[in-house]
């Protein structure tokens, strides 16, 4: 039923992405209680990134991590890529004027100096859309983050079950 559930919340959502447009306003993100301490070189640093598992029936997916801009002016993330995915977006979840939620695209996530930004399940988050393989538990994603004024970003994503940290 859960299973179920998600497939229903993940075709809304791009049914909202293919309706909808691209949303231009900086999206609400959440902010954790920690402030930032600057990398070595004042670079933004990413924390706890995660992949949703996903395999040929659900091609798409989801990123979530923790970014830290540790530098002295404000910087946005702007975009993503990763080999052997079709399309990768920016995404915030927000509530349908029926009630559901529903995914709508982003042209940047504001990283402000000294607060952590989460991307997180139920908010903002990067959207893998078209995956080439299936994506299993235990194995992992490298992604590059595109910024507005830091040079780009090369992490690596562990794959997880979504169930399991997703809160449901």
């Amino acid at each position: 039923m859960v299973y179920k559930s998600a497939i229903l919340v993940a075709a809304a959502g791009l049914l909202t992405v293919a309706c909808g447009g691209e949303n231009t306003e900086t999206p609400k993100v959440a902010e954790t209680d920690t402030a930032c301490v600057a990398t070595e070189d004042g670079k933004i640093s990413v924390e706890s990134a995660w992949v949703r598992a996903a395999d040929a029936s659900r091609p798409t997916t989801a990123a979530y991590f923790t970014l830290c801009n540790g530098g002295d002016s404000e910087d946005a993330l702007i975009g993503a890529a990763v080999a052997g995915v079709a399309t990768v977006e920016l995404h915030e979840t927000i509530e349908q004027e029926d009630g559901m939620a529903g995914m709508t695209p982003v042209s940047a996530i504001a990283l402000p100096t000294g607060s952590p930004v989460a991307l997180e399940h139920g908010g903002t988050h990067v959207m893998l859309i078209g995956l080439e393989e299936d994506l299993s538990p235990g194995s992992t994603v490298n992604m590059t983050l595109q910024f507005e004024n830091a040079e780009p970003l090369e992490i690596t994503a562990e794959v997880k079950d979504g169930m399991a940290h997703s809160g449901h």
